[in-house]
């Protein structure tokens, strides 16, 4: 039987195990307060490979995408594999802009994505390893993707608009001309430990099944138990997740941990409840009232103390 591994869909994603928190705070009232802050335990963990830097560049769902196949890589031989994310960002950028030039600037043209790109770009195009293709060819020691941004976008444009009336025959060759600037040329064949590789072989010596993945995540405005086209703008291959209900997706979360295989999990890291300089996130446990303007803008109005009294102890 193919064992399935689950990359957990939503908006940007995170890699991480099962932790609990508690709010240290004293159940008495009279004691000296204590320090603000959260206390995490650790209640299981996987093998997992280190954490690396996306710096400045909108690709955290491919860092998170590649972190869940290296943890998979290390569970199943013990040895640490550095993936390149630049490899499959790269050829998502390609594929990206032929997708804006084929339906005239009406879809999504930017550095963002879903995890599930990575093994369906690994399908399309194979991987190499980090050390092959870092695609840091522009001037920096780490990823800084704004000029990019802009110089495809604008490039793009300039396509799409046909001042000749018709698109020429040049813009591939351009736009890859673009692309190889920023990330450097695409190798066709490698050397890994004396052996030479290309892409898709190295992927296959490396055992690594994109099929093997699959994308769980639960909402209410489509029926569970079926499967439906995320509709955010980040999903811009309009691929398919299979929607379950909530408590049925902490299961498969609780069970897949604790039989060791590491989880991908996605989230909109955009509301008031993250806190990235405290390496936490916090639910609250109480309805928004409703104001004027949008939920997000009720959340984003509470201070921090706000927060930690919503959050559950």
């Amino acid at each position: 039987m193919m064992r399935k591994y689950v990359m957990l869909a939503a908006l940007v994603c995170l890699s991480a195990g099962t932790v609990v928190a508690r709010n240290p705070k004293s159940a008495d009232p009279k004691t000296a307060p204590q320090p603000e802050k959260y206390v995490f335990t650790d209640l299981k963990t996987v093998p997992a490979t280190s954490v690396k830097d996306q710096s400045r560049s909108g690709t955290c769902w491919c860092f998170s995408g590649v972190a869940l196949l290296e943890s998979d890589l290390l569970r199943r031989s013990g040895d640490t594999v550095d993936l390149s994310e630049m490899w499959i960002v790269r050829h998502a950028y390609y594929d990206k802009a032929l997708r804006y030039a084929r339906m005239h600037g009406k879809t999504n043209l930017d550095a963002g994505g879903i995890s599930y790109d990575v093994p369906y770009m690994m399908s399309l195009y194979g991987i190499v390893p980090d050390s092959v293709y870092r695609g840091l060819n522009y001037g920096t020691p780490n990823h800084v993707h704004g000029e990019l941004n802009a110089v495809i976008k604008a490039y793009m444009d300039a396509v799409i608009a046909a001042p000749n009336k018709t698109l020429s025959t040049a813009w591939k060759e351009g736009l890859n001309g673009i692309l190889d600037a920023y990330f450097g040329q695409m190798p066709e064949t490698f050397t890994v430990n004396g052996k030479s590789y290309t892409p898709q072989s190295w992927m296959e010596a490396l055992k690594i099944d994109p099929q093997d993945y699959v994308q769980l995540t639960s909402f209410t405005h489509h029926p569970f138990y079926r499967s439906f086209v995320l509709e955010i703008p980040d999903n811009w291959t309009a691929s398919q997740v299979y929607n379950i209900p909530l408590e049925e997706l902490q299961m498969v979360i609780d069970s897949s941990l604790e039989a060791g295989y590491a989880v991908n999990w996605a989230a909109d890291v955009s509301e008031k409840g993250f806190a990235f300089d405290k390496g936490f996130a916090i639910v609250p446990v109480t309805e928004a009232e409703e104001v004027s303007g949008s939920d997000r803008a009720r959340w984003t109005k509470l201070t921090d103390e706000e927060l930690k009294k919503m959050a559950q102890s």
